[in-house]
């Protein structure tokens, strides 16, 4: 449940931090392996983390794509280009089973995602192939295990190496709960090199009337549990669904408790959320940063808002907005991705996604819609260069970013400052082979990691 924004992908060897951490760190690779379109379908079970979106739509028949098509903007040209189609293949449930990528012109193939469930419809394994030209070869794997309470207990991404699966990535939590099941005290550990683990996190959470009024974050020192962070004085839209309506965070710093931010949250009823942040100045909380997710009245997402507090006003800096094309059963067969232009004030297209071959199925449970956090990196697949975005930074100092080969070995550092919190910067890919990298970004909250796919 910690208040961490990351966005990973299936390639990166470096993670901390306990169940809530590690069930965001889970639930973010799902959902990056995942085309945006199928993001509702396949969901880990467990509670939602506080800046999360919460509702979907409850139904008995829902339309799946049978193919998508991706395009990406030429700002040069004006036109579409760089055609990429996706085929999908579902189970009885309206979950996909296999997920197939290849050019859209030429038909070459180039990556399949093969799922898997448990016994109670949870993920249980995402295996990810690349094609060689005559064969699927084993890439990267993702397993998950999970406890009675539906929490995450175990996680793995593992990479295919000398014919055999080898781990990148090995969580386990430990939980204990009080007479409700709420955790009081969950302890993450990390699968080392020799195959042992090592205590890496704790969380401890004071509850009261059978609800969090704090949560404290500590690491592992080698020989004590060190303060970190903690999370306090929480107030509850909805303890239900776990939605605040605000609370604070402060950090361990000279022996003592200091505060860092303030986070007051808003919602919509068609599950739209506003996450305001504030941090400390001459004893009182400042305006810094606005943050909305936005979604329409059908569950779909819409569009992505990041403002600063400048001269005693909001003023956007980053906007991304979805524009959606309905057909017949609200099935969307065409979305439009558009970034906004400070400078004109006007919306530019980034990528365009037709949907077709649609299948129906009925079934009789919803699933929560979980909106993954904010970064992009695009385009991707790239040949020469990829541009990272990633906003809600508190650093103002460089940051080191690093290219990872398939095999997590780092092939080029890069240095990336913030700009009023946000990172744009383009990442030369020209002189590599081709492949399958990530790019990896170190911040105080943790590292952000974008699968890339080389041509």
């Amino acid at each position: 449940m910690k208040h961490i924004r990351l966005l990973l992908l299936v390639a990166v060897s470096m993670l901390s931090s306990s169940l809530a951490f590690a069930q965001q760190v889970a639930q973010a690779y799902l959902l990056r392996a995942l085309p945006a379109s199928l993001h509702s379908t396949v969901q880990l079970p467990s509670r939602t983390p506080w800046h999360t979106r919460q509702a979907v739509q409850a139904q008995t028949t829902v339309y799946r794509p049978g193919q998508s098509v991706m395009y990406q903007w030429d700002e040069e040209t004006k036109k579409w280009s760089d055609a990429k189609k996706t085929t999908f293949t579902y189970d009885a449930k309206a979950r996909p089973e296999q997920i197939v990528y290849a050019d859209s012109v030429t038909k070459e193939l180039d990556m399949r995602q093969t799922y898997t469930y448990d016994n109670l419809g949870r993920p249980a394994t995402l295996k990810a192939e690349t094609w060689t030209g005559t064969a699927w070869s084993n890439a990267s794997q993702l397993r998950y295990e999970f406890d009675a309470h539906g929490d995450l207990k175990t996680f793995f991404l593992e990479t295919w190496v000398e014919n055999a699966w080898k781990p990148l990535i090995g969580i386990r939590n430990t939980i204990t709960r009080n007479a409700a099941g709420l955790p009081q005290e969950v302890v993450e550990e990390d699968l080392q090199p020799d195959g042992t683990y090592a205590k890496a996190s704790r969380e401890v959470y004071t509850i009261s009337n059978n609800r969090y009024t704090e949560a404290l974050y500590q690491d592992w020192d080698g020989s004590k549990w060190v303060n970190t962070t903690r999370e306090r004085n929480f107030v509850w839209a909805d303890w239900a669904k776990q939605l605040p309506t605000s609370y604070e965070e402060q950090e361990w710093k000279n022996n003592a408790w200091q505060d860092l931010a303030r986070y007051t949250y808003t919602y919509a009823a068609n599950g739209s959320m506003t996450e305001t942040l504030q941090v400390r100045e001459n004893n009182a909380w400042v305006n810094d940063t606005r943050e909305s997710f936005l979604y329409d009245d059908l569950g779909n997402d819409v569009g992505h808002r990041m403002e600063i507090w400048q001269d005693a006003a909001w003023e956007k800096d980053t906007e991304t907005r979805t524009v959606h094309y309905f057909g017949a059963n609200n099935r969307i067969l065409r979305s439009v991705e558009q970034d906004l232009d400070l400078t004109t004030n006007t919306f530019l297209n980034s990528s365009r996604t037709n949907h077709s071959s649609f299948q129906a199925f009925v079934i009789t449970a919803s699933r929560p819609s979980i909106r993954e956090n904010q970064g992009t990196l695009y385009p991707n697949p790239a040949a020469e260069a990829t541009t990272l975005v990633v906003s809600g930074l508190r650093e103002t100092t460089p940051l080191r970013a690093e290219l990872l080969n398939n095999i997590g070995q780092v092939v080029r550092t890069l240095a990336l400052r913030p700009s009023q919190g946000t990172i744009r910067e383009t990442v030369d890919l020209r002189g590599l082979p081709a492949g399958l990298y990530s790019v990896r970004l170190h911040t105080s909250e943790g590292a952000v990691v974008h699968k890339l796919a080389k041509r």
